[in-house]
């Protein structure tokens, strides 16, 4: 079944196989690059089914704001983290003494969550 919205945060062919799945006119976003590769896209599907592919960077959006409406963002953000509604997985804390240790886990494909360091 293809749906009319999609969004990625890997990009490469995860990103791609996500394409696949838009209907005619479908949309597409972008907001993130978890995978090194560029997203994989078939230009004549994307021709042919009219799709649209956007990028999303929260920095650029948040430059754009005033004061006020980044500080309502935030608190919302931060209400929807506290209620478990928004939840970033974590794979482990490392100190910062074994950093080396962090990259190399974060590096690892299939890595399931943030990697974290302390500076405890």
């Amino acid at each position: 079944e293809s749906v009319l919205f999609a969004i990625d945060a890997v990009s490469g062919q995860t990103g791609g196989a996500v394409l696949q799945c838009l209907s005619k006119k479908g949309r597409f976003l972008a907001y993130g690059t978890l995978c090194a590769d560029p997203l994989a896209v078939e230009t004549r599907a994307m021709m042919s089914n009219q799709w649209s592919i956007d990028g999303f960077w929260l920095g650029h959006r948040m430059q754009a704001l005033n004061l006020i409406t980044k500080l309502k963002v935030i608190r919302k953000v931060q209400k929807l983290v506290q209620a478990g509604i928004l939840v970033t997985p974590v794979a482990d804390v490392f100190p910062i003494a074994e950093f080396q240790s962090a990259i190399a886990m974060a590096e690892e494909r299939g890595c399931d969550g943030r990697v974290l360091l302390s500076m405890n």
